[in-house]
Formats: C-alpha cells, sequence, structure tokens
C-alpha cells in the first residue's frame, strides 16, 4: 500500500515538474525576449533600450538560463509564484482570493455530476422498456464525446441570452454559477456514470446469486463448514451442481479467490503445513511445486500464441529454474507430455492450441500440472466440455498416474456417474456443505441419508426408458414427419499450407416418425450439428434432399422457408447464450409470435405466453425476469417455451441438454416426453451421449466421420449394436462400468 501511494505521489510531482519546465521553456520561444511580455505590444518599439535592460535586470531576466530556471523551480517548491506584473499581488494571494469560488464551481460540478450519473445508472439498469435502456446508456458516451467548448456554447445561449443568468450581464450569486457548473458536470458524468451502471448490474446479479446460494447457510457463506482430506495415491471426487460452492473451495484450497471472497473460518493444510494465511507470494511456492491444478476449460486455459511446448516449457523452467538448460527443458517438457498420454510429442511440441483436439489440449494441461513434480492434482471439472469415449480416456488416464506416480486427486465434477467410475471416495455437496461422504461402493450399497444424493445417483445410471407424466392427448398418425436422402456436406479448409476438403456429410439419410424422437449420436466432428442445421434450413446441402412431410425443404426460397418454420423449431444447445440478456422472459417467448403476427393484441400474446410457460412448469412469477435471474434448467424452458409458440410439428435439438447439470438434465428430457405425448411433437435429438439417448429416443443414428455407421430403433442398437463404434460409445457412459444400483436406492 505505502509502495502503491509513493509510487502514485512521485507520478503527480513529476507531472507538476514536467508542466512547470514546459511553462518556462515557452516563456524563451514565444516571444523570444521574456521582457517583452511585460509591456504592452502597441508601445514595445518606443520602448528606450536601457529602461529594458532595467527591467530585465530588476526580474533576473540577464541571468543565464540555467540560473534562472533552478532559481524559479526553488521559488515554486517553497510556495512562492512571485507577483503579478498587471495587478501588483503576490500569484499564491490572488490564488487563495479565488479558492472559495473555485471550489464552489468544483463541489456543485461534481455532486451534480453525481446526480445526473445516478439517475442514469438506476433508470438503466431497472428498466424494462429496451429502447429507453437505449437511449440512456447513450447519453454517458454522448457527455463524454460533446467537446467542452461547444457545450459552454450551447449553455451560453440558454443561461445568458435566453435567462439572463450570467455575470457578464450584471447576475451574481447563485445565479452566476449555473453556467459553468452544468458545463463541467456534464462531461465528468459521462465515465462516473458508466461506472455506476456495472456496479449496479454486478450488485444485482450478485443479489440474486447470493440469494439462491445461501438458503440454509450464513448470510453470504459460499462454502460451510466443509472439510476435505485426500491421501497420497488416493482418488477422490468432489460431486456436485452448479453453484453448490465446489469451485470456490478448490480456489480456497488454491489462494486463488476473488478480493470479495474471505475465509471466515477452517484451515487448509498440505502435508500438516497450514497455508490458510499465507500470502499470494508464498502460495506460489505451493502452486505448481507442491499441486497440479487441471482447470475446466483447456480452450482458455492454454495461451492460443505460444505453441505447445513452449508453455510445458515455461512449467518446467518455473519451478526448476536454472540458466543454460534448455535442452534439458525441452527433454523433460516431453515426458511430462508423454506421461500426460499424447502420442507424436515431438509435432505437437512445436503445434499450436488451435491445431489440438480437445483431448489433447487438455492432456497437454495435465502434463503443465505434472511439471511441477506435484504430490496433488485438483482437477475441476476437466472432461465436461470433452465427448464421453475422450472423457472416459482422460479421467482413466489421471486416475492411473495418481497410482503409478503416488499422487493424490481431488476430481471436482457434477457427474456422480463420472466418480463412481474411478474414486476411491466421494463426496457430495450441496449449498455448500457435505451432504454424503462415502466409498464409491458404499454409497452404491448403503441406503443414502440424503434425498439430493439418491437424485444424483438415479441421474447418473438413467432411469431407463422414460414414461409420459400426462396422458397421451395428441392423436399421432403414423407417418414420417421429416426425411433427409443422401446429404452430403464439404467444406475447403487452408491449414498447413495447403487446402483440405473436410467431409462433413457424406451421403447421410434418415427418417424422423411422427410423434417419435429419432436420436443423432457420435462425437465431436462426426457432422451431427452439420445435419440438425440442414434439417432446420440454417445451411444448404451440397447435394440430396429434405423433406417436411410433403414439402421439400432444400432449395426453398426465403419466403417459403419462413413459412415452413412455423413446422420447425430449433432449440440450441447453450441455455445461456441462445437468450437475449437484454428481454424478459414473457418477450423472448413471444418474439415468434411477434415476427408471425399472431393474431390478437398485447392481451393475446400475454395468454399465449402464460400458456407456454404453463406447458414447461413455469408459473407467471417468471414472466418479467430476465435470462440472468434464472437456472440453466429455467432458460432451457423457456428456450422451449419459446421454440413452441408457433405450435410447431418438429423440433431439432441440437445437444439441448448436453450445458446442464444430471439432475437438470432429467427435469429436460422428462418435460420433453411429456410435451411430446401432449402435443404429439417429433423430435430430431442431438447428442454425444448414449446415456441420454437410453431415456428418450425411439429410433438412433449413429454417426462418425460425416457418415451413418449404423441406424435402427432405439432397443436394438443400445441392446445389440452391430458396430464397434457404438459399442464404444455404450462403454463409455458414465456410471456404467463398475457398480449395479439396487432397485431401492434408484427409486
Amino acid at each position: 500500500m505505502i509502495r502503491y501511494v509513493a509510487v502514485k505521489v512521485g507520478r503527480a510531482l513529476f507531472v507538476v515538474w514536467a508542466a512547470f519546465t514546459v511553462t518556462f521553456v515557452l516563456l524563451f520561444v514565444f516571444p523570444a525576449n521574456p521582457v517583452d511580455l511585460l509591456f504592452d505590444p502597441a508601445e514595445i518599439n518606443s520602448i528606450p533600450p536601457e529602461v529594458r535592460e532595467q527591467v530585465a535586470h530588476s526580474y533576473g531576466f540577464d541571468r543565464p538560463v540555467v540560473v534562472q530556471y533552478l532559481d524559479r523551480l526553488g521559488h515554486a517548491v517553497r510556495g512562492d509564484f512571485g507577483t503579478s506584473v498587471q495587478s501588483g499581488r503576490a500569484v499564491d494571494a490572488a490564488i487563495f482570493d479565488s479558492l472559495p469560488s473555485t471550489l464552489i464551481l468544483a463541489t456543485g460540478a461534481l455532486l451534480l455530476a453525481l446526480l445526473f450519473a445516478f439517475v442514469i445508472a438506476v433508470v438503466a439498469t431497472t428498466t424494462r422498456r429496451r429502447w429507453l435502456r437505449e437511449a440512456v446508456e447513450s447519453l454517458p458516451s454522448a457527455s463524454v464525446s460533446v467537446p467542452v467548448f461547444l457545450l459552454g456554447v450551447i449553455f451560453l445561449q440558454v443561461f445568458s441570452f435566453r435567462l439572463g443568468w450570467f455575470p457578464s450581464f450584471g447576475n451574481s450569486g447563485v445565479k452566476s454559477l449555473v453556467l459553468p457548473i452544468v458545463t463541467l458536470a456534464i462531461p465528468v458524468s459521462g465515465p462516473i456514470t458508466q461506472l455506476l451502471v456495472r456496479s449496479f448490474a454486478s450488485e444485482f446479479r450478485a443479489g440474486y446469486v447470493t440469494t439462491s446460494r445461501a438458503k440454509g447457510a450464513p448470510r453470504g457463506a459460499i462454502v460451510d463448514g466443509v472439510s476435505v482430506t485426500v491421501a497420497p495415491g488416493e482418488f477422490v471426487s468432489l460431486v456436485g451442481e452448479s453453484g453448490c460452492g465446489k469451485s470456490t473451495l478448490i480456489q480456497a484450497a488454491l489462494g486463488l479467490l476473488p478480493e470479495s471472497a474471505r475465509i471466515r473460518g477452517g484451515t487448509i493444510a498440505y502435508s500438516g503445513v497450514d497455508v490458510t494465511n499465507w500470502s499470494d507470494k508464498r502460495m506460489t511456492r505451493v502452486r505448481g511445486n507442491y499441486v497440479g491444478f487441471v482447470p475446466q476449460d483447456p480452450g482458455t486455459a492454454l495461451n492460443p500464441t505460444k505453441k505447445i511446448g513452449r508453455q510445458v516449457v515455461e512449467a518446467v523452467r518455473f519451478n526448476n529454474p536454472g540458466r543454460g538448460d534448455a535442452d534439458r527443458h525441452r527433454d523433460e517438457a516431453l515426458d511430462y507430455l508423454r506421461t500426460a498420454g499424447l502420442k507424436d510429442v515431438e509435432r505437437l511440441f512445436e503445434q499450436y492450441p488451435h491445431e489440438l483436439s480437445g483431448g489433447m489440449k487438455q492432456r497437454a494441461l495435465i502434463a503443465i500440472a505434472l511439471a511441477g513434480k506435484p504430490k496433488l492434482i485438483l482437477a475441476d471439472e476437466p472432461t465436461s466440455g470433452l465427448d464421453v469415449t475422450v472423457q472416459r480416456v482422460i479421467l482413466d488416464h489421471l486416475s492411473e498416474l495418481g497410482r503409478s506416480l503416488g499422487l493424490g486427486v481431488l476430481l471436482v465434477t457434477h457427474d456422480l456417474g463420472v466418480a463412481l467410475d474411478r474414486s476411491d471416495r466421494i463426496l457430495v455437496m450441496r449449498e455448500g456443505e457435505i451432504v454424503e461422504e462415502g466409498a464409491a461402493q458404499e454409497l452404491v450399497d448403503r441406503p443414502l441419508r440424503s434425498e439430493y444424493a439418491r437424485r444424483l445417483l438415479a441421474a447418473a445410471h438413467g432411469p431407463g426408458r422414460l414414461t409420459p407424466h400426462k396422458w397421451a392427448a395428441a392423436t399421432v398418425v403414423p407417418r414420417v414427419a421429416i426425411e433427409a436422402h443422401d446429404l452430403r456436406k464439404h467444406y475447403t479448409v487452408r491449414a498447413g499450407g495447403g487446402v483440405h476438403v473436410v467431409r462433413a456429410l457424406d451421403g447421410v439419410s434418415i427418417a424422423v416418425r411422427t410423434g417419435k424422437t429419432h436420436a443423432v449420436v457420435g462425437e465431436s466432428g462426426a457432422g451431427k450439428s452439420t445435419l440438425a442445421s440442414i434439417l432446420a434450413g440454417f445451411v444448404s446441402p451440397d447435394t440430396g434432399v429434405v423433406n417436411v412431410g410433403d414439402d421439400e425443404l432444400t432449395g426453398l426460397s426465403h419466403g417459403r422457408l419462413r413459412e415452413l418454420r412455423r413446422r420447425l423449431q430449433f432449440v440450441f444447445q447453450n441455455p445461456f447464450t441462445s437468450l437475449d440478456p437484454r428481454f424478459t422472459v414473457s418477450r423472448i417467448v413471444a418474439e415468434p409470435l411477434r415476427a408471425f403476427r399472431y393474431p390478437g393484441g398485447k392481451s393475446a400474446f400475454r395468454a399465449r405466453v402464460r400458456e407456454l410457460l404453463q406447458a414447461v412448469s413455469l408459473d407467471d412469477e417468471y414472466l418479467d425476469r430476465l435470462p440472468e435471474q434464472l437456472s440453466g434448467g429455467q432458460r432451457q424452458r423457456v428456450a422451449i417455451a419459446r421454440a413452441l409458440a408457433l405450435n410447431p410439428e418438429i423440433l431439432v435439438l441440437d445437444e439441448a441438454v448436453s450445458a446442464l447439470d444430471v439432475s437438470v438434465q432429467a427435469q429436460i428430457l422428462q418435460l420433453l416426453v411429456d410435451l411430446q405425448a401432449e402435443f404429439g411433437l417429433s423430435y430430431v435429438f442431438v447428442t454425444h451421449d448414449l446415456g441420454v439417448v437410453q431415456q428418450i429416443a425411439d429410433d438412433v443414428t449413429v454417426m462418425k466421420d460425416g457418415v451413418v455407421v449404423e441406424s435402427g430403433p432405439a432397443d436394438q442398437v443400445l441392446r445389440s449394436p452391430a458396430h464397434a463404434y457404438t459399442r464404444v460409445l455404450l462403454d463409455a457412459i458414465p456410471g456404467e462400468r463398475r457398480y449395479d444400483v439396487p432397485a431401492e436406492q434408484s427409486a
């Protein structure tokens, strides 16, 4: 803190000195002789030279320039600014005489700026009207952009010539201060408004998060009385859904809590050494050297501008510094890449992150974590964004590393099935507390105390084929709802100095039955999303035909395709990005109604929106909420309600539950089954997880590298897979490997 203040004071003194120096230099540049500034310009030529010399001597202008500079600098340091030539008064006395007026102007301008900023920030962060919010948010930028002198001219017209509130017109008192105060306040209010808008928005979000997370816990507590121990060679899993405090616990253990968070009680110890109150500088000795950290998203954790090898070498060098050891550091980095399970490491060493797959990026992060030769590895959702097959390989390798190197591993995950497959011990966390703990087999064998843990266990193993909670209300005529034949879509990609053709789809055919769910399964790059985009009319195939009922979709004009969208709607993967954050739930759901001119006025719109929200099990209290005030599952329910607004026959769902926690997944899948029974909907359900397919699909198409490797009824494909790739996907379903759940446990 002292160093920070010293730096700021030093910079301020430097600025003052620079301003003084520039002013002094200008005295000798404009004009060349500073004595000329002391006389009336009209009389300069008539003044005798001896008078000039006398004046120059009295003011010290006849001394060397360096001496004058040092003399005036010394006077300025002592607070002596000399005497005004025009008034004959000391300059510092004149400054103090005008100080009250200056303070009044500055204080008035600041208070007025704060008032402007507060009002604008409140309106911008609370109004539901988009046009008003956008108009108000544009004011700060406008106030900063308009030059002050132009504002002065505008206000001069208003306050002086119109109202006469200006000193030059003989007015005094408060009226004479209005013009300068307003002119000064408006430019200052712009930056203050921007700061307040961000602050208010953060407070509103933080208030919602705190309220939703702190049920039953002390006010503001995210983690409450949690104890976790990991022994050498032990694989421990910390399981819980979003918002339960898992990541906060890991951040606390690594000394990486944000400034707003505080450890109120308890201790953090490694090998018996208490590091709870260690400074960040001391914690750098722990991070990397003792604890290796594998973050969640390899796409953002790796530096995109550095080659993989360089990033691993940096970790090696940081934990084992030494000059002249470049070759040794490189060899160690290559060894760690091999230990992390990567092949052809010499080539990977020279590649950038964007040239690697998700699984390879995650292995590179594991290599970086191993570079410090840690005794413990903390892995925070390290495979949540990966395919199930890649997830299995990465976590199995992490488990094997723990056993072979004697490392303790703490895995943070939201999927209890992932934890059951490989953990020695499991802790289930909810709302900042541990609600269940025990060995993996023990949690399966004995009755669980927590209803929450029982739900997670049931979701992990899957309840089998879901059945609707409602009686089927729709009459479904057996026919094909949407059909694609021999679709091909190729992309040309420039990479590695050459041109490559990517065959996203290569002769794909699919038929979706009315009132049924047809799952399209495969890993990343299989062509699933390309197929979904073509079926929805977002992308045109190179060759092939798509028919919706009796109408051909491919090649339609924009107008006819728009009309066809009444029958076919799309639900996107990520509910956190597919909803406009500025719109209320009511406006989001009503958007298709406005776009397609749904008959009736506002009351009809409102009634239809309520009906749609009721269909997805949301009541009227959600109508005026913003997306940031909803959980992930609630957001996806809103997205589904929006898709149902026009009474479509077909829904294309692209990984619609992959971004959700497992128990929320189960709720959304049950909702889809209920809606299908009620409205006779047909689903094209794109997913990489056969565990989800088991619960919802009637038919399955398995894709790999742009081609269909297997297709048929779900029971046949899942129970007696004909292709080896389908068997690989089935083996990768989390929670299916080692444990059988008793019937009473999953009920």
